[in-house]
């Protein structure tokens, strides 16, 4: 017997397989495998003992500070717990409640959708970068005089440029150009 941490629908589809579930069964049971905590930060507590009650009408939780029940705190954070058939039924339910609850059952979709993905595309002005599929390196290119890391050695525009594509023929997939200084101080770049 073991523990089985399971971290999207897609996984819990292929254990269900491996056992011999059925088609329907998998539809059925994966979205019951995964379990998910959504922390919401400063929630006014007639929202947060909203979600309390409507996770645990659905078989979940959130944890709320002691006193968001008697609104004797202004304000608490609130951390859903359950998995994504609860938070997704959680989601429609408070979709057509008021206080803004409709903006918060957006946001829960938008994670649900987004849970357990292993690829995103990040998209640049110029192409896209599809994350997840392999480790991407990040080549670092300072151009102030005082970095850290490099001394300010690449301070001319040509330089930079060479550096740039010599880290790129190195094998780095993005590069992170910091061009300003966070130090107490000093100039603009």
């Amino acid at each position: 017997m073991k523990i089985i941490d399971i971290q999207s629908t897609q996984e819990a589809a292929a254990l269900f397989r491996r056992i011999g579930v059925d088609a329907y069964g998998i539809g059925a049971m994966a979205p019951k495998a995964v379990n998910l905590n959504i922390l919401l930060e400063k929630q006014p507590c007639k929202i947060a003992n909203i979600l309390k009650q409507e996770m645990l009408a659905l078989g979940g939780d959130a944890a709320v500070a002691r006193g968001s029940v008697a609104c004797s705190v202004e304000t608490t954070d609130v951390l859903m717990m359950g998995t994504l058939k609860q938070l997704s039924r959680l989601a429609a339910k408070i979709a057509r409640q008021p206080f803004g609850l409709d903006s918060i059952a957006r946001d829960i979709l938008r994670i649900l959708k987004n849970a357990g993905q292993k690829r995103f595309v990040l998209k640049t002005s110029r192409r896209k970068i599809t994350l997840g599929d392999r480790t991407r390196i990040m080549g670092i290119l300072n151009v102030t005089p005082d970095s850290f890391s490099d001394g300010g050695t690449i301070l001319s525009a040509e330089r930079a440029v060479e550096y740039g594509l010599q880290m790129e023929a190195e094998g780095a997939d993005i590069l992170d150009v910091g061009g300003e200084s966070t130090r107490p101080g000093s100039a603009a770049v």
